[in-house]
C-alpha cells in the first residue's frame, strides 16, 4: 500500500479562537522561589549519589535534573491578582511591605520612616501608572475592535449588493 501521509511528513494546523472563547482571565502567574528554603535544600541533600564515576556528561545531567527538582520544589506559583501587575511591581511591593515591618520595629529611627514613605509613595505612583497604562491599551484595543467589526445592518447591505450582482 502508498500511503499519502508518513510520519517524516509535517502537518501543520491553525486554528483561531475567537475573542468569547479566549480565556477572559489575563492575570500573569509568576513563580516565586523561597532562596532559604532552597539553600538548606541543597545544603542537606545527598550529592554523593549524582557522581557516576563511568561518565562525566552522565553526572551532568544528574547533577542538572537534581538541581532543578530542588529549584521546583522550593518554588510556588503566584498569580497576581490584577492583571497589570507585573513581576518588577510584585517585587517593589514586596521590598515596601519588608520597609515597612522594619520601620515598625524601630519607630524612633526616623531616617528609616522617610526612606519608608518614599519607597512607598514610589510604588504606590508605579502601580498607578502601570494600571492607567493597562486600561487606555484596553480601550484602544477595545475601540478598534469595534471600529473593525461590521455591524448587521452594514452585512446586510453587502449581502444584498453581492446578490445583485449575480
Amino acid at each position: 500500500m502508498d500511503y499519502l501521509l508518513a510520519d517524516h511528513q509535517p502537518c501543520i494546523i491553525s486554528i483561531e479562537i475567537s475573542s468569547q472563547f479566549a480565556n477572559k482571565s489575563k492575570h500573569t502567574i509568576f513563580t516565586k522561589t523561597d532562596y532559604k528554603a532552597l539553600r538548606n535544600k541543597v545544603e542537606e541533600h545527598d550529592w554523593s549519589r549524582i557522581i557516576d564515576p563511568c561518565s562525566v556528561q552522565l553526572s551532568m545531567e544528574n547533577f542538572l535534573s537534581t538541581f532543578e527538582a530542588l529549584i521546583k520544589s522550593s518554588s510556588t506559583e503566584v498569580k497576581a491578582k490584577v492583571p497589570w501587575m507585573t513581576r518588577d511591581l510584585l517585587t517593589l511591593t514586596e521590598k515596601r511591605r519588608q520597609l515597612h515591618v522594619q520601620s515598625k520595629k524601630e519607630p524612633f529611627n526616623l531616617a528609616l520612616k522617610t526612606k519608608y514613605r518614599k519607597f512607598r509613595n514610589y510604588v504606590s505612583n508605579a502601580i498607578k501608572n502601570a494600571k492607567k497604562n493597562y486600561l487606555s491599551q484596553q480601550f484602544e484595543q477595545r475601540k478598534v475592535e469595534i471600529y473593525q467589526k461590521p455591524d448587521n445592518k452594514e452585512k446586510q447591505r453587502r449581502k444584498y449588493f453581492n446578490d445583485q450582482k449575480r
